[in-house]
C-alpha cells in the first residue's frame, strides 16, 4: 500500500510537471506539439479523475462564496439520548466481557503470583508467574485467531466465562491447600484460561460488528470495549486482595516486605 501510494503521487507529480512544461512550450511556440497534446490530455484525464473521485468540484472556487449556505452533512445525526440506548443495549455483549476480563487477571495478579515449588521460595514464585503468564499469552494467541474458523453463538458467550470463573476459584483454592500440586497440570490450566479469555473477546466483537446495524457498528464496538477496560481495573483490586489473603495464609513476603494488602494477617 506505501509503495503503490508513493508511485501514484510521483506519477501526479510528472503529470504536473509535463502540464507545466506543455503550458510554458505553448506560450513560447504558440501552439503545442503531438506529443505535447497526448501527455497533456493523459495528465488533464488523471486529474480530473482524481478530482471525481476525491469528491471535488473542479469548476467551484478553492475560497468558496461566502453567501453559500452549509451543505447538510451526508451522515444523519444521532442524538446523545439514541447513543445511550445502543450503550445500554449491548449490556449482554459487555458482561461476558467484563467477566472474564476480571476472572483471568484476578487470577494473574493474585492467585499465580502466589504459586511456587515450594510456595516459601521468592525465585520459584517467580518461575511459576513467567511461565503461567508465558502459557498464557500462548493460549489467548491461538483463541484470538480462532474468528476465522468458528463463531460462538451468544449462549456459549455466557458460558465460557462462568468457566474462567471456576478457573478462578480453583486456583485460589488450590493455592490455599494444594490438593493439585503439579507445575505442569497448573501451567496447563493457565493455558486454558488464555483460551477462555481470547475466545470470548474475539466472538464478543464478532456478534457485535454482525448483530448492530450499520450505521451503529463502530459505536458499539468501541462502547463495548468499556467492559474489558473495566474487566481490567476490577480485577487489579481484586488481584490485591487475593494475593494478600493468601500471602497472609502461608506468612509468605516479599524479601521480609508485607504485601499492599494483608487481609487481617498479622506479618
Amino acid at each position: 500500500a506505501y509503495l503503490c501510494t508513493y508511485f501514484g503521487l510521483l506519477q501526479k507529480d510528472r503529470c504536473r510537471g509535463s502540464v507545466g512544461d506543455n503550458i510554458e512550450r505553448a506560450r513560447t511556440n504558440n501552439g503545442l506539439t503531438s506529443t505535447n497534446t497526448a501527455s497533456y490530455e493523459q495528465c488533464s484525464l488523471t486529474e480530473s479523475n482524481d478530482n471525481v473521485n476525491l469528491g471535488v468540484d473542479v469548476n467551484a472556487s478553492l475560497i468558496g462564496d461566502s453567501n453559500e449556505a452549509p451543505r447538510e452533512s451526508v451522515q444523519e445525526r444521532v442524538s446523545f439520548q439514541q447513543k445511550i440506548r445502543v450503550f445500554f443495549s449491548l449490556w449482554r455483549y459487555m458482561i461476558p466481557l467484563f467477566t472474564v476480563y476480571t476472572s483471568e487477571y484476578a487470577m494473574q495478579s493474585g492467585a499465580w503470583a502466589a504459586i511456587g515449588f515450594p510456595i516459601t521460595s521468592v525465585n520459584s514464585r517467580k518461575d511459576f508467574y513467567l511461565a503461567s503468564n508465558f502459557a498464557y499469552q500462548i493460549g489467548v494467541f491461538i483463541s484470538r485467531s480462532s474468528g476465522i474458523f468458528f463463531t460462538l453463538n451468544l449462549k456459549w458467550l455466557w458460558i465460557v466465562p462462568v468457566l474462567q470463573c471456576f478457573l478462578l476459584v480453583f486456583f485460589v483454592v488450590d493455592t490455599m491447600y494444594n490438593f493439585i500440586w503439579d507445575f505442569y497440570i497448573l501451567l496447563f490450566l493457565c493455558f486454558v484460561a488464555g483460551l477462555f479469555g481470547g475466545v470470548v473477546y474475539v466472538n464478543a466483537y464478532i456478534l457485535i460488528t454482525n448483530d448492530a446495524q450499520p450505521r451503529w457498528k463502530e459505536f458499539s464496538v468501541a462502547a463495548a470495549s468499556l467492559a474489558d477496560t473495566l474487566g481490567i481495573m476490577t480485577a487489579t483490586v481484586l488481584g490485591l486482595v487475593i494475593q494478600g489473603c493468601l500471602y497472609g495464609y502461608h506468612s509468605i513476603s516479599e524479601q521480609g516486605n508485607p504485601p499492599v494488602f494483608q487481609c487481617g494477617y498479622d506479618y
